[in-house]
Parts: C-alpha cells; structure tokens; sequence
C-alpha cells in the first residue's frame, strides 16, 4: 500500500533529520543518541517499505548494542544512501499510484 502524501512527507522531513542526527553522535560515540537516531529511521522506513534501510537500521541497531563501534561509523554511512534509494522508490510509487488528499 502507497502511503499518502503526508505520510511521505512527514517520512522525509523526519528521516532527514535523524540522519544528520546519526553520523554525528555515532562519530562522538553518543550510543544512546544513535540508538535512538536509528531505531526512529528504521521504524518511518519500515512503514513505508523501504526494506535495504530496514536491513541496514537493524544491522547498525546490533552494532551499536554491542558496541562494535568501527563497524557503527562504516554502517552509519550506508544509511544515507539507502535512505535516498528508499525515497525514490516510494516517489516513484506514489507518482503512478497517486492518493488523493484527504
């Protein structure tokens, strides 16, 4: 199902956010802020069905709990573009399904 227009949006607006967010407390070591940081990405991404960032938000959820934090700073990297595939994939979606506004 293709998220409505607001959906999207808030999706963007939010990630976008926690992403810049994220690379920044993960360098610094900030666990809690990038625990934080990534568990609210991987949850807007697997609502919208943005599953390769889903992989990548879990993957880097483990390696911040263990802190395995060379392998957190290489994943938290991947996250951005996985995000920007996720985004045009659901754009893309949402221009040949558009959902009337409500």
């Amino acid at each position: 199902m293709i998220a409505g227009k607001f959906t999207r949006e808030f999706f963007f607006a939010e990630t976008c956010q926690h992403l810049a967010k994220l690379e920044a407390v993960v360098v610094k070591g900030a666990l809690a802020q990038a625990r934080n940081a990534v568990h609210s990405i991987k949850g807007s991404a697997h609502t919208l069905g943005a599953l390769q960032l889903v992989a990548y938000c879990q993957a880097l959820e483990a390696a911040i709990r263990e802190a395995r934090m060379e392998e957190a700073e290489i994943l938290s990297t991947r996250i951005s573009p996985a995000f920007e595939d996720g985004a045009a994939v659901v754009t893309a979606l949402a221009a040949d399904n558009p959902v009337p506004l409500e």
